[in-house]
């Protein structure tokens, strides 16, 4: 997961930079399918409460459902791919879109 987000991150970077198009890249879409499956994993780990550490799967999902979800979906669905082909002007600076992932690499350190 932290080397796929360092990927996207140096990527987006280079390609709003220099502006240049990134294109089909194989590895984006390793990470794609990486952030993709880091769903249903995060919602089967455990959250900290004040004083231990709770593995019930309703409180785990609701949390996750509460705080997480969407800012996981917005980083794991492939936009970039479909605006490219309407908007290419804009479709570099979707991928920051990603960028929601770093609150969870922070959350999991």
């Amino acid at each position: 997961m932290f080397l796929a987000f360092n990927y996207v991150f140096f990527m987006v970077w280079y390609g709003i930079g220099f502006k240049k198009d990134i294109g089909f890249n194989p590895l984006l879409i390793v990470c794609q399918v990486i952030f993709a499956l880091d769903i249903p994993i995060r919602m089967r780990t455990g959250i900290v409460e004040p004083k231990h550490i709770s593995t019930d799967l309703k409180k785990v999902f609701t949390y996750y459902i509460n705080t997480w979800l969407f800012y996981d979906m917005l980083a794991s669905v492939p936009i970039e791919y479909v605006l490219q082909v309407y908007y290419p002007e804009i479709s570099r600076w979707i991928l920051v879109l990603k960028f929601f992932k770093i609150g969870r690499l922070y959350e999991t350190i």
